[in-house]
Protein backbone atom coordinates (compact mmCIF):
# COMPACT_ATOMS: atom_id res chain seq x y z
CA UNK A 1 0.00 0.00 0.00
CA UNK A 2 2.84 2.82 1.13
CA UNK A 3 4.70 1.40 -2.56
CA UNK A 4 1.35 2.38 -3.97
CA UNK A 5 1.37 5.46 -2.20
CA UNK A 6 4.37 6.64 -3.43
CA UNK A 7 3.92 5.74 -7.08
CA UNK A 8 0.70 7.52 -7.26
CA UNK A 9 2.22 10.84 -5.77
CA UNK A 10 5.58 10.69 -8.07
CA UNK A 11 2.91 10.23 -11.00
CA UNK A 12 1.12 13.43 -10.18
CA UNK A 13 4.28 15.27 -9.33
CA UNK A 14 6.04 14.33 -12.67
CA UNK A 15 3.30 14.85 -14.81
CA UNK A 16 2.41 18.53 -13.44
CA UNK A 17 6.34 19.17 -13.72
CA UNK A 18 5.73 17.73 -17.64
CA UNK A 19 3.68 20.84 -18.08
CA UNK A 20 4.30 23.48 -15.60
CA UNK A 21 7.48 22.85 -14.43
CA UNK A 22 10.99 25.11 -15.76
CA UNK A 23 13.32 23.94 -18.45
CA UNK A 24 16.45 22.88 -16.57
CA UNK A 25 19.19 20.98 -18.84
CA UNK A 26 21.05 18.62 -16.35
CA UNK A 27 23.10 16.97 -19.39
CA UNK A 28 24.44 17.92 -22.74
CA UNK A 29 23.32 15.76 -25.43
CA UNK A 30 26.10 15.91 -28.47
CA UNK A 31 24.36 17.16 -31.87
CA UNK A 32 20.98 17.64 -30.39
CA UNK A 33 19.95 21.52 -28.88
CA UNK A 34 17.91 20.20 -26.06
CA UNK A 35 19.43 18.36 -23.20
CA UNK A 36 18.45 16.02 -20.90
CA UNK A 37 16.09 17.49 -18.32
CA UNK A 38 14.45 17.43 -15.26
CA UNK A 39 11.27 16.01 -15.97
CA UNK A 40 13.54 12.94 -18.60
CA UNK A 41 14.71 11.83 -15.46
CA UNK A 42 11.45 12.10 -13.51
CA UNK A 43 9.89 10.14 -16.34
CA UNK A 44 12.25 6.93 -16.86
CA UNK A 45 11.45 6.36 -12.95
CA UNK A 46 7.40 6.84 -13.96
CA UNK A 47 7.85 4.39 -16.59
CA UNK A 48 10.03 1.95 -15.00
CA UNK A 49 8.29 1.38 -12.17
CA UNK A 50 4.68 1.09 -14.30
CA UNK A 51 6.51 -0.52 -17.08
CA UNK A 52 7.81 -3.45 -14.75
CA UNK A 53 4.71 -3.88 -12.47
CA UNK A 54 2.73 -3.87 -16.19
CA UNK A 55 4.78 -6.27 -17.66
CA UNK A 56 5.17 -8.80 -14.25
CA UNK A 57 1.30 -9.32 -14.84
CA UNK A 58 1.83 -10.02 -18.54
CA UNK A 59 -0.10 -6.94 -19.44
CA UNK A 60 1.16 -4.28 -22.16
CA UNK A 61 2.45 -0.94 -21.84
CA UNK A 62 0.41 1.93 -22.88
CA UNK A 63 1.26 4.38 -25.48
CA UNK A 64 -0.58 7.55 -26.62
CA UNK A 65 -3.11 6.75 -30.06
CA UNK A 66 -2.03 2.84 -29.63
CA UNK A 67 -0.83 1.40 -32.50
CA UNK A 68 -1.60 4.63 -34.43
CA UNK A 69 1.18 6.56 -31.88
CA UNK A 70 3.47 3.09 -32.16
CA UNK A 71 2.93 3.69 -36.39
CA UNK A 72 3.94 7.17 -36.52
CA UNK A 73 6.67 6.01 -34.35
CA UNK A 74 8.01 3.42 -36.29
CA UNK A 75 7.62 5.39 -39.54
CA UNK A 76 9.24 8.29 -38.14
CA UNK A 77 12.34 6.01 -37.22
CA UNK A 78 11.87 4.56 -40.33
CA UNK A 79 12.42 7.55 -42.36
CA UNK A 80 15.25 8.93 -40.62
CA UNK A 81 17.23 5.54 -40.79
CA UNK A 82 16.68 6.49 -45.01
CA UNK A 83 17.25 9.94 -44.73
CA UNK A 84 20.86 9.09 -43.13
CA UNK A 85 21.64 6.27 -45.86
CA UNK A 86 20.36 8.03 -48.92
CA UNK A 87 21.31 11.64 -48.06
CA UNK A 88 23.62 11.86 -45.71
CA UNK A 89 22.20 12.90 -42.56
CA UNK A 90 23.18 13.45 -39.10
CA UNK A 91 22.55 10.45 -37.14
CA UNK A 92 21.50 12.80 -34.43
CA UNK A 93 18.46 13.15 -35.67
CA UNK A 94 17.66 9.67 -34.32
CA UNK A 95 17.48 11.56 -30.74
CA UNK A 96 14.31 13.22 -32.40
CA UNK A 97 12.54 9.97 -32.71
CA UNK A 98 12.85 9.14 -29.31
CA UNK A 99 11.69 12.22 -27.74
CA UNK A 100 8.47 11.52 -29.29
CA UNK A 101 8.38 8.20 -28.08
CA UNK A 102 8.84 9.08 -25.07
CA UNK A 103 6.16 12.28 -25.27
CA UNK A 104 3.65 9.45 -26.51
CA UNK A 105 4.50 7.15 -23.80
CA UNK A 106 4.23 10.27 -20.84
CA UNK A 107 0.95 11.85 -22.93
CA UNK A 108 -0.73 8.14 -22.35
CA UNK A 109 0.17 8.85 -18.39
CA UNK A 110 -0.85 12.06 -18.48
CA UNK A 111 -4.82 11.41 -20.38
CA UNK A 112 -5.51 8.73 -17.26
CA UNK A 113 -3.56 11.12 -14.46
CA UNK A 114 -6.00 13.68 -15.75
CA UNK A 115 -9.09 12.08 -15.33
CA UNK A 116 -8.31 10.07 -12.05
CA UNK A 117 -6.79 13.67 -10.62
CA UNK A 118 -9.37 16.16 -12.29
CA UNK A 119 -10.29 18.60 -9.28
CA UNK A 120 -6.51 18.70 -8.12
CA UNK A 121 -5.76 19.84 -11.57
CA UNK A 122 -8.47 22.22 -12.33
CA UNK A 123 -7.48 23.72 -9.16
CA UNK A 124 -3.89 23.75 -10.33
CA UNK A 125 -5.21 25.25 -13.72
CA UNK A 126 -7.35 28.34 -12.08
CA UNK A 127 -4.37 28.69 -9.74
CA UNK A 128 -1.64 29.11 -12.33
CA UNK A 129 -3.74 31.28 -14.78
CA UNK A 130 -3.95 33.58 -12.16
CA UNK A 131 -0.60 33.53 -10.69
CA UNK A 132 1.03 34.43 -13.97
CA UNK A 133 -1.74 37.34 -14.55
CA UNK A 134 -0.14 38.82 -11.52
CA UNK A 135 2.93 38.40 -12.72
CA UNK A 136 2.58 38.82 -16.67
CA UNK A 137 2.31 43.18 -16.57
CA UNK A 138 5.31 43.23 -14.87
CA UNK A 139 7.12 42.61 -17.97
CA UNK A 140 5.38 45.16 -19.85
CA UNK A 141 7.21 47.51 -17.53
CA UNK A 142 10.63 46.26 -18.07
CA UNK A 143 9.82 45.96 -21.56
CA UNK A 144 10.38 42.25 -21.92
CA UNK A 145 8.10 39.61 -23.91
CA UNK A 146 7.01 37.76 -20.96
CA UNK A 147 7.64 34.07 -20.61
CA UNK A 148 6.89 32.83 -17.72
CA UNK A 149 8.98 29.75 -16.37
CA UNK A 150 7.84 28.19 -19.98
CA UNK A 151 11.29 29.32 -21.16
CA UNK A 152 9.34 30.74 -24.05
CA UNK A 153 6.34 33.57 -24.66
CA UNK A 154 4.72 31.92 -27.29
CA UNK A 155 4.80 28.39 -25.32
CA UNK A 156 2.99 30.45 -21.44
CA UNK A 157 0.68 32.00 -23.73
CA UNK A 158 -0.29 28.43 -25.25
CA UNK A 159 -0.15 26.37 -22.51
CA UNK A 160 -2.41 29.23 -20.69
CA UNK A 161 -4.68 29.78 -23.45
CA UNK A 162 -5.41 25.50 -23.29
CA UNK A 163 -5.80 24.82 -19.99
CA UNK A 164 -8.48 27.94 -20.35
CA UNK A 165 -10.32 26.08 -23.44
CA UNK A 166 -10.59 22.55 -21.05
CA UNK A 167 -11.22 24.65 -18.06
CA UNK A 168 -14.66 25.84 -19.75
CA UNK A 169 -16.85 23.45 -19.45
CA UNK A 170 -16.08 22.97 -15.64
CA UNK A 171 -16.69 26.32 -14.39
CA UNK A 172 -19.63 27.50 -12.56
CA UNK A 173 -20.81 29.98 -14.31
CA UNK A 174 -20.29 33.00 -17.11
CA UNK A 175 -18.99 35.18 -14.94
CA UNK A 176 -16.27 32.58 -13.53
CA UNK A 177 -15.31 32.45 -17.17
CA UNK A 178 -15.06 35.63 -17.93
CA UNK A 179 -12.04 36.31 -15.45
CA UNK A 180 -10.09 33.58 -16.21
CA UNK A 181 -10.34 35.02 -20.17
CA UNK A 182 -9.32 38.28 -19.34
CA UNK A 183 -6.52 37.11 -17.36
CA UNK A 184 -5.30 34.86 -20.28
CA UNK A 185 -5.55 37.88 -22.33
CA UNK A 186 -3.08 39.86 -19.79
CA UNK A 187 -0.85 37.04 -20.37
CA UNK A 188 -1.18 36.81 -23.82
CA UNK A 189 -0.52 40.77 -24.33
CA UNK A 190 1.90 40.86 -21.78
CA UNK A 191 3.94 37.92 -24.01
CA UNK A 192 3.36 39.46 -27.36
CA UNK A 193 1.71 36.27 -28.91
CA UNK A 194 0.61 37.36 -32.13
CA UNK A 195 -0.67 34.02 -33.53
CA UNK A 196 -1.91 33.04 -29.75
CA UNK A 197 -3.94 36.17 -29.90
CA UNK A 198 -5.57 35.49 -32.72
CA UNK A 199 -5.86 32.01 -31.62
CA UNK A 200 -7.66 33.39 -28.60
CA UNK A 201 -10.40 35.67 -30.75
CA UNK A 202 -11.28 32.81 -32.73
CA UNK A 203 -12.12 30.34 -29.60
CA UNK A 204 -13.91 33.63 -28.26
CA UNK A 205 -16.25 33.23 -31.59
CA UNK A 206 -16.77 29.56 -30.81
CA UNK A 207 -18.67 30.80 -27.93
CA UNK A 208 -21.92 31.58 -26.96
CA UNK A 209 -21.26 33.44 -24.24
CA UNK A 210 -18.78 35.70 -25.35
CA UNK A 211 -19.10 35.72 -29.08
CA UNK A 212 -21.83 38.61 -29.93
CA UNK A 213 -19.95 40.94 -27.10
CA UNK A 214 -16.80 40.35 -28.46
CA UNK A 215 -18.38 41.50 -32.13
CA UNK A 216 -20.14 44.41 -30.26
CA UNK A 217 -16.87 45.65 -28.71
CA UNK A 218 -14.69 45.29 -31.64
CA UNK A 219 -17.02 47.86 -33.53
CA UNK A 220 -16.62 50.78 -31.37
CA UNK A 221 -13.12 49.75 -30.15
CA UNK A 222 -11.83 49.36 -33.82
CA UNK A 223 -13.08 53.23 -34.44
CA UNK A 224 -12.13 55.20 -31.25
CA UNK A 225 -8.63 53.91 -32.36
CA UNK A 226 -8.43 54.56 -35.28
CA UNK A 227 -9.93 57.91 -34.87
CA UNK A 228 -7.91 58.74 -31.89
CA UNK A 229 -4.43 57.66 -33.45
CA UNK A 230 -3.75 54.94 -31.05
CA UNK A 231 -4.37 51.91 -33.44
CA UNK A 232 -0.38 51.77 -34.63
CA UNK A 233 1.00 52.50 -31.01
CA UNK A 234 -1.74 49.20 -30.11
CA UNK A 235 -0.73 46.85 -32.94
CA UNK A 236 3.08 47.82 -32.45
CA UNK A 237 2.37 46.85 -28.07
CA UNK A 238 1.78 43.47 -29.84
CA UNK A 239 3.90 43.01 -32.58
CA UNK A 240 1.68 43.48 -35.52
CA UNK A 241 2.98 46.06 -37.01
CA UNK A 242 5.39 45.29 -39.38
CA UNK A 243 3.20 42.79 -40.73
CA UNK A 244 1.75 43.13 -43.69
CA UNK A 245 1.42 41.15 -47.23
CA UNK A 246 3.61 43.72 -48.93
CA UNK A 247 6.18 43.22 -46.32
CA UNK A 248 5.96 39.62 -46.21
CA UNK A 249 6.03 39.33 -50.04
CA UNK A 250 9.15 41.37 -50.09
CA UNK A 251 10.89 39.11 -47.55
CA UNK A 252 10.11 36.07 -49.52
CA UNK A 253 11.27 38.02 -52.72
CA UNK A 254 14.28 38.37 -51.30
CA UNK A 255 14.52 35.24 -50.33
CA UNK A 256 14.40 33.80 -53.84
CA UNK A 257 16.82 35.97 -54.89
CA UNK A 258 19.51 34.92 -52.52
CA UNK A 259 18.60 31.23 -53.05
CA UNK A 260 20.01 28.85 -50.43
CA UNK A 261 22.85 31.20 -49.19
CA UNK A 262 19.81 33.47 -48.37
CA UNK A 263 21.07 34.44 -44.34
CA UNK A 264 19.71 36.50 -41.49
CA UNK A 265 21.95 39.32 -41.21
CA UNK A 266 22.02 39.83 -44.66
CA UNK A 267 17.79 40.22 -44.89
CA UNK A 268 17.70 42.07 -42.19
CA UNK A 269 20.36 44.49 -43.97
CA UNK A 270 18.14 44.88 -46.71
CA UNK A 271 15.09 44.64 -45.04
CA UNK A 272 15.66 46.96 -41.84
CA UNK A 273 11.44 47.52 -41.36
CA UNK A 274 10.79 43.86 -41.91
CA UNK A 275 9.66 42.19 -38.75
CA UNK A 276 12.84 40.29 -37.76
CA UNK A 277 10.40 37.11 -36.29
CA UNK A 278 8.52 37.25 -39.67
CA UNK A 279 12.17 36.90 -41.67
CA UNK A 280 13.38 34.09 -39.99
CA UNK A 281 10.11 32.30 -40.26
CA UNK A 282 10.15 32.20 -44.00
CA UNK A 283 13.95 31.93 -43.83
CA UNK A 284 14.02 28.47 -41.96
CA UNK A 285 10.92 27.06 -43.63
CA UNK A 286 12.69 28.68 -47.27
CA UNK A 287 15.75 26.31 -46.13
CA UNK A 288 13.49 23.06 -45.30
CA UNK A 289 11.32 23.54 -48.55
CA UNK A 290 14.64 23.62 -50.35
CA UNK A 291 15.96 20.68 -48.91
CA UNK A 292 12.40 18.79 -49.39
CA UNK A 293 12.38 19.58 -53.20
CA UNK A 294 16.35 18.62 -53.35
CA UNK A 295 16.05 15.24 -52.16
CA UNK A 296 13.39 14.15 -54.33
CA UNK A 297 10.62 12.39 -55.12
CA UNK A 298 11.73 9.51 -52.02
CA UNK A 299 11.63 13.02 -49.76
CA UNK A 300 8.62 14.40 -50.95
CA UNK A 301 6.70 10.73 -49.98
CA UNK A 302 8.35 10.19 -46.88
CA UNK A 303 9.95 13.40 -45.86
CA UNK A 304 13.69 14.32 -45.29
CA UNK A 305 13.47 12.64 -42.01
CA UNK A 306 11.65 14.19 -38.40
CA UNK A 307 14.61 16.08 -36.65
CA UNK A 308 17.08 16.23 -39.61
CA UNK A 309 15.95 20.05 -40.25
CA UNK A 310 16.77 20.84 -36.72
CA UNK A 311 14.85 21.54 -33.44
CA UNK A 312 13.10 24.95 -34.06
CA UNK A 313 10.97 25.11 -36.80
CA UNK A 314 8.19 27.70 -35.94
CA UNK A 315 5.36 26.26 -38.24
CA UNK A 316 4.12 22.90 -37.67
CA UNK A 317 3.20 22.24 -41.03
CA UNK A 318 6.09 22.86 -42.54
CA UNK A 319 7.84 20.90 -39.81
CA UNK A 320 5.07 17.88 -41.05
CA UNK A 321 5.31 18.53 -44.78
CA UNK A 322 8.71 18.48 -45.46
CA UNK A 323 10.37 15.99 -42.34
CA UNK A 324 7.17 13.45 -42.69
CA UNK A 325 6.39 13.59 -46.38
CA UNK A 326 3.26 13.08 -47.43
CA UNK A 327 2.86 9.73 -46.08
CA UNK A 328 4.22 10.65 -42.73
CA UNK A 329 1.16 13.16 -43.31
CA UNK A 330 -1.37 10.91 -43.36
CA UNK A 331 -0.16 9.00 -40.78
CA UNK A 332 0.03 12.00 -38.29
CA UNK A 333 -3.58 12.79 -39.15
CA UNK A 334 -4.91 9.38 -38.37
CA UNK A 335 -3.03 9.02 -34.83
CA UNK A 336 -4.02 12.44 -34.11
CA UNK A 337 -7.28 11.98 -35.17
CA UNK A 338 -7.50 9.20 -32.79
CA UNK A 339 -6.62 11.13 -29.81
CA UNK A 340 -9.55 13.83 -30.22
CA UNK A 341 -11.85 10.94 -30.65
CA UNK A 342 -11.59 10.50 -27.22
CA UNK A 343 -13.81 13.82 -26.11
CA UNK A 344 -16.69 15.36 -27.65
CA UNK A 345 -17.27 16.38 -31.00
CA UNK A 346 -17.58 20.31 -29.77
CA UNK A 347 -14.34 20.20 -28.23
CA UNK A 348 -12.57 18.92 -30.91
CA UNK A 349 -13.39 21.28 -32.89
CA UNK A 350 -12.25 23.91 -30.32
CA UNK A 351 -8.88 22.42 -30.02
CA UNK A 352 -8.32 21.97 -33.68
CA UNK A 353 -9.42 25.35 -34.24
CA UNK A 354 -6.59 26.14 -31.69
CA UNK A 355 -4.42 23.80 -32.36
CA UNK A 356 -4.82 25.08 -36.09
CA UNK A 357 -4.04 28.59 -36.05
CA UNK A 358 -1.13 28.12 -33.34
CA UNK A 359 0.58 25.35 -36.04
CA UNK A 360 1.18 28.27 -38.89
CA UNK A 361 3.59 30.14 -36.95
CA UNK A 362 4.68 27.36 -34.22
CA UNK A 363 5.04 23.46 -33.51
CA UNK A 364 2.66 23.25 -30.90
CA UNK A 365 3.51 19.51 -30.88
CA UNK A 366 6.94 19.13 -30.91
CA UNK A 367 6.90 21.25 -27.81
CA UNK A 368 7.26 19.18 -24.18
CA UNK A 369 5.23 21.65 -22.60
CA UNK A 370 2.36 22.44 -24.81
CA UNK A 371 2.03 18.85 -26.14
CA UNK A 372 1.46 17.54 -22.60
CA UNK A 373 -1.21 20.56 -21.87
CA UNK A 374 -3.24 19.10 -24.83
CA UNK A 375 -2.78 15.51 -23.00
CA UNK A 376 -4.39 17.21 -19.75
CA UNK A 377 -6.97 19.02 -21.23
CA UNK A 378 -7.89 16.25 -23.67
CA UNK A 379 -7.97 13.58 -20.59
CA UNK A 380 -10.10 16.03 -18.87
CA UNK A 381 -12.64 16.81 -21.29
CA UNK A 382 -12.93 13.52 -21.70
CA UNK A 383 -14.53 12.57 -18.72
CA UNK A 384 -17.09 15.69 -19.25
CA UNK A 385 -20.58 14.79 -20.40
CA UNK A 386 -21.70 15.42 -24.09
CA UNK A 387 -24.54 17.82 -22.69
CA UNK A 388 -21.64 19.51 -20.12
CA UNK A 389 -24.24 19.72 -17.90
CA UNK A 390 -22.57 17.95 -15.23
CA UNK A 391 -19.91 17.85 -13.94
CA UNK A 392 -20.13 13.86 -13.55
CA UNK A 393 -16.35 11.66 -14.72
CA UNK A 394 -16.25 8.33 -16.19
CA UNK A 395 -15.99 5.71 -13.14
CA UNK A 396 -13.12 6.53 -11.41
CA UNK A 397 -12.51 2.97 -10.17
CA UNK A 398 -12.65 1.70 -13.64
CA UNK A 399 -9.58 3.70 -14.56
CA UNK A 400 -7.46 3.88 -11.44
CA UNK A 401 -7.85 -0.47 -11.87
CA UNK A 402 -6.56 -0.01 -15.73
CA UNK A 403 -4.38 2.58 -14.73
CA UNK A 404 -2.46 0.84 -11.65
CA UNK A 405 -3.09 -2.15 -11.94
CA UNK A 406 -0.77 -4.80 -10.50
CA UNK A 407 0.63 -1.94 -8.41
CA UNK A 408 -1.17 -4.06 -4.78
Amino acid sequence: MLLKSNLTSLILFTSIWWVFGPKINLFAVPGYEQGIRIEDILFAGVFAALALSTLSKKGTVNILGGTHGLTLVLFMFASVVFSVFLFNSQPSAFIFTFRWLEYLLMGSILLQVAVLHRSKFITLFKSYIIINACIAPFSLLSGERYSGVSAGPWEVSTVLLLIMFSLKPLLKSSREFYVYAICVLIVIVAAKARIQLIAYLMLLTLYSETRYKLLVASLPIGIYLILSGQLHNVLEAIRFDAIGFSSINEIINTIESHGQDADFYTLTENLPDSDASTIVRLLIWSSFIYKWLDYGPFAILFGIGPGVGGVVVDGFYVRLLTEFGLIGTIIFIIFFKNILMKIDREFRVQLILVIGIISLTNDPITSQRIFSAICLSIGILSSCKINHVTNSIISKKSHASKFYRGLT
